[in-house]
């Protein structure tokens, strides 16, 4: 059975068996009990998996005779993928889609947006509102760039950042409301007292600094008060694909990061010091989107039009 997931304009071609056999695989590490619970042979199974590793162009499992066993690629589309079947299972059961639950899509690293302030809002304004967050690291977006989109497709709202709108198929989404972030650079009263003070930005180049992408070289934009640009590169030390993991991180004095305004102040975290105040970062903003197909969903079009005057 082919999955909904199919689109004119996708590269890929998954079936819900795939999915079903890879979540399956992740969980027992057996082919044989694979097999034996969802009534197919094994070798259907086995071409399942590399069918799969195919179209996603990535080894998802190591081969040691009759096991599997798991890559870092596995791991990391372990969570999309069974959100997926949670999605595919609760529309074959609930039949009417007003009966489901509706789904928001947040990146985590700005998921602390949704936690605080987006899906509070909604639940005090509609009783009847059962609302699903899912968050996928920023890690998945890089890795699986084809692959996500699916993922994203499936979900009645999204919530990305401006640089991740290629993932946006005009066709699906419908834009809501743009929010834009301000993001400074942070580092810990501890970090400082063992490392010295940062004056400018190129002094970065000589500290440890955390990153949320998996690059070998970084390259962090600023603007002086005469909004001249300076970049200065920067060889991350760790890569944390979390914001908010990130905050922890420099609350432990582990190095410097770029981080929201907005998930600082909001935590309070007394020891997370602002660095370089004569420099800003270019603004960016997240757009929130919502499913072109909501109008099929009374409570989706309830929250639409809501979500319209409200933000």
């Amino acid at each position: 059975m082919m999955s909904m997931f199919n689109r004119e304009s996708a590269y890929l071609h998954i079936s819900i068996q795939e999915l079903r056999i890879f979540e399956m695989l992740m969980r027992t590490g057996s082919v044989r009990l694979v097999a034996n619970n969802l009534n197919i042979s094994q070798t259907t199974c086995n071409r399942a998996i590399a069918s799969l590793e195919e179209k996603l162009g990535v080894n998802l499992f190591l081969r040691q005779k009759s096991e599997y066993k798991l890559t870092i690629k596995a791991m990391q589309l372990y969570e999309p993928i069974l959100s997926l079947l949670k999605y595919d299972h609760q529309k074959n059961i609930n039949g009417k889609q007003s009966a489901r639950n509706v789904t928001f899509y947040f990146p985590i690293a700005g998921s602390y947006l949704a936690a605080k302030y987006l899906i509070p809002m909604l639940v005090k304004e509609f009783d009847e509102l059962q609302a699903e967050l899912i968050t996928f690291t920023v890690s998945f977006l890089y890795s699986f760039p084809t692959y996500a989109p699916f993922v994203i497709d499936c979900m009645d709202f999204v919530f990305l950042n401006d640089e991740y709108s290629y993932m946006i198929n005009s066709n699906i989404w419908k834009p809501l409301c743009q929010i834009p972030l301000t993001q400074k650079i942070y580092c810990s009263n501890r970090y400082l007292a063992s490392v010295g003070a940062v004056k400018t930005p190129a002094d970065l180049s000589q500290h440890k600094c955390l990153s949320l992408n998996v690059n070998a070289i970084e390259y962090w934009q600023f603007l002086d008060k005469n909004d001249q640009l300076y970049e200065v590169a920067i060889k991350p030390s760790m890569t944390i694909d979390s914001e908010a993991l990130q905050a922890h991180a420099v609350d432990a004095g582990l190095g410097i990061a770029r981080l929201t305004e907005g998930l600082i102040k909001g935590d309070q975290r007394a020891d997370i010091i602002e660095i370089l105040p004569d420099y800003r970062l270019p603004d960016f903003s997240s757009t929130l989107y919502v499913n072109r197909a909501y109008q099929d969903n009374e409570i989706i079009d309830k929250v639409v039009r809501f979500l319209s005057t409200a933000m």
